[in-house]
């Protein structure tokens, strides 16, 4: 219940993982003798949450998620915390504020750029920004590696400069987002890259 506590939303292939249950059917019987403490709402497979008994139950202090059209997002980006090897410093959507130098009309002056990742994270100190691009407009991401473009050479909270990671469904973006990520320590991962 923890775990689901941390991701907010899981499916059972992703507690399965998560947690060793050798198979699917033994999945499905530990997840239904928890039935008291989860929601469960069935999409491309069953998508479990817990319930406010299962959040007092272990004495959490987080509000009940609601079930909206971001769910599936949340889904993919609890693909990348698996993927990782669950970080013990995992965040969600925390903004990142950065000064940066910028010129206009030849003159100089300091702004504020701040970025939301989907997670953040580090491995061996090195912080890792994890975007996921579901149904976003390419535009949408184009803006988004921009913004990094801009903003990295000036992030000091790291010894070692940041990883972006793109996870995407669309196999032939891969590319594009490469291209579009030149000159950054970037990864775009997609499903069949994680499965």
């Amino acid at each position: 219940m923890l775990s689901l506590d941390k991701m907010e939303f899981a499916t059972r292939s992703q507690l399965q993982e998560l947690h060793g249950l050798s198979s699917k059917r033994n999945a499905s019987r530990v997840l239904h003798n928890m039935k008291e403490y989860l929601h469960v709402k069935r999409m491309e497979e069953n998508i479990y949450w817990l319930n406010s008994l299962g959040r007092k139950v272990i004495r959490s202090n987080k509000k009940e998620p609601k079930f909206t059209l971001q769910v599936p997002h949340a889904i993919m980006r609890n693909d990348i915390f698996i993927y990782y090897n669950q970080p013990d410093d995992w965040e969600v959507e925390r903004h990142i504020d950065v000064e940066v130098t910028e010129i206009q009309n030849g003159i100089m002056f300091k702004k504020v750029k701040s970025v939301r990742p989907d997670a953040r994270f580090t491995i061996n100190g090195q912080w890792h920004f994890l975007e996921v691009d579901r149904t976003a407009k390419m535009k949408t991401n184009e803006d988004k590696i921009r913004l990094y473009h801009q903003i990295l050479p000036n992030f000091t909270k790291s010894f070692h400069r940041p990883k972006i990671i793109f996870y995407t469904d669309i196999e032939s973006r891969k590319e594009k987002l490469l291209q579009l990520g030149k000159g950054l320590d970037m990864e775009v991962l997609t499903k069949r890259d994680i499965y």
